[in-house]
This record gives C-alpha cells, sequence and structure tokens, in this order.
C-alpha cells in the first residue's frame, strides 16, 4: 500500500480485532495470529508482537500447534510440520505466499 495513512488505518484494524466465540461459532481463523504479529510488529516493535504471538499460546492452549506454527513462520524458524487436515484455510494461503 502506497498511502501510509491508509497502511496505519489497516494495521489498526487488524490490531483491535478481538477473537469471539458465539454459540459455538468462532469469528477468527487461528492461522490470522500471524498477520496480527506482524501488525503489531510494524507498529510496535518485534519484541512486542513475540510476547503478543507468546500470549496466544499460553491462552489458547486448544489452539497451540497451529499457533507455534504462526510464531516459528515470525520468527523465520522452520515450522514444525502439519498434517494437511489440521491446517486452516489461511495457513494454506500464508504458506503459499512465503514459501
Amino acid at each position: 500500500l502506497a498511502d501510509n495513512k491508509q497502511q496505519e488505518l489497516l494495521l489498526k484494524r487488524i490490531k483491535v480485532f478481538t477473537r469471539e466465540v458465539d454459540n459455538s461459532v468462532r469469528n477468527f481463523v487461528t492461522s490470522n495470529a500471524l498477520i496480527s504479529a506482524w501488525a503489531i510488529e510494524k507498529t510496535e516493535g518485534k519484541e512486542k508482537a513475540a510476547e503478543w504471538i507468546d500470549a496466544q499460546i499460553n491462552h489458547h492452549s486448544d489452539q497451540k500447534k497451529i499457533l507455534a506454527w504462526c510464531k516459528a513462520v515470525f520468527n523465520d524458524d522452520k515450522p514444525e510440520s502439519i498434517p494437511e487436515d489440521e491446517k486452516d484455510a489461511s495457513m494454506r494461503i500464508i504458506e503459499a505466499l512465503i514459501n
């Protein structure tokens, strides 16, 4: 995005998103945590983003495998392989974009 104000607005919208489950329906895709971490990194720095993703791993233990994958990708480490049937849709898109 060429327009800095538009970039800032989009980054802010990503950062203020709140995960919710309403009547057992989630309004989020777990691997989008990587996108949020990148947005936090751009606005508040890599250390703050790493702290945020660690907090997500600790808070959402039921999604630990995908969140650990997000953390590895964020840190430019080799992520643990996750079977295709356990990946969410965003994860497949992110993998295609970064590989």
